[in-house]
């Protein structure tokens, strides 16, 4: 039984206990020292028509909107079955109302509210198949109370998974934002010890002081050397031996010439 129908009989079904409630204080009120049958019997009702409302917005709250596809199913069978408390207490109801109206739906003549329409045995029969009534209905709203607060349960615990799910992805970008910025780190250390490395190797360069060196040689210096037999020799010598001078500094840029 989906949700639709079982909110339509309830419509029905607190709109009855509401014009029966109405009708049983109007009796009450009116008759001096009522007994307390009826007193009974109108909480009864009220009590009723309060729990109608209640399973109402349950059937309502599990009724697919225009707006929303996505609904909770609420299974109305066991309430709505022909011996079920709906159609039972809607027919107490109904009946209970039908011996309460006045004649021509007029106002109440002063014979008629002298007169309860019911013996004391009706009104305890009634007051019973109400509590029974309500017994299986409240019985009905713990069942889907409980499956609400399990649905919640588990949104939570998915919730919660989802949420450490993220925390451990985004744990895991950070690990690995950390590595890559020590890596990058220990990369540009290398780099400078490299290059201070490099940068010590580096062969000085002598071209600034070769250059003013040569300027300081005067014309002619040492030229005797390339007439002595020990240079010729060497000079054209295949062997490709070093011929090795032992001499002053300013030398070595008329050497150089001849290297």
């Amino acid at each position: 039984m989906d949700g639709v129908s079982a909110a339509a009989t309830l419509v029905q079904l607190v709109q009855v206990a509401g014009q029966a409630s109405l009708a049983i204080y109007r009796y009450a009120i009116t008759v001096q020292k009522a007994d307390n049958s009826r007193v009974q019997l109108l909480e009864e009702v009220q009590s009723f028509e309060r729990l109608s409302s209640a399973v109402l917005t349950v059937a309502q709250m599990g009724t697919p909107s225009a707006t929303s596809t996505s609904h909770t199913p609420v299974d109305f069978s066991c309430l709505m079955a022909p011996d079920g408390p709906l159609k039972i207490s809607l027919k107490v109801m109904t009946e209970l109302l039908g011996s309460l109206k006045t004649k021509g739906g007029g106002k109440m003549k002063r014979a008629e509210k002298l007169i309860w329409p019911f013996r004391e045995k009706d009104i305890t029969e009634m007051v019973s198949v109400l509590r029974r009534c309500k017994a299986d209905i409240n019985i009905f709203l713990s069942g889907e109370s409980l499956k609400y607060v399990q649905q919640v349960g588990r949104v939570v615990d998915e919730s919660e998974q989802r949420h450490a799910r993220v925390e451990h992805i985004a744990s895991k970008i950070l690990r690995e934002q950390e590595i890559q910025k020590q890596e990058l780190a220990n990369a540009a250390k290398v780099a400078a010890e490299e290059g201070a490395v490099v940068a010590w190797l580096k062969p000085f360069d002598c071209t600034n002081k070769h250059d003013a060196t040569r300027k300081l040689r005067q014309d002619k210096t040492c030229r005797w050397l390339f007439f002595e037999k020990v240079f010729l020799d060497w000079r054209y010598s295949a062997s490709g031996n070093i011929l090795w001078l032992d001499g002053k500094r300013a030398l070595s840029p008329f050497e150089s010439s001849w290297t």
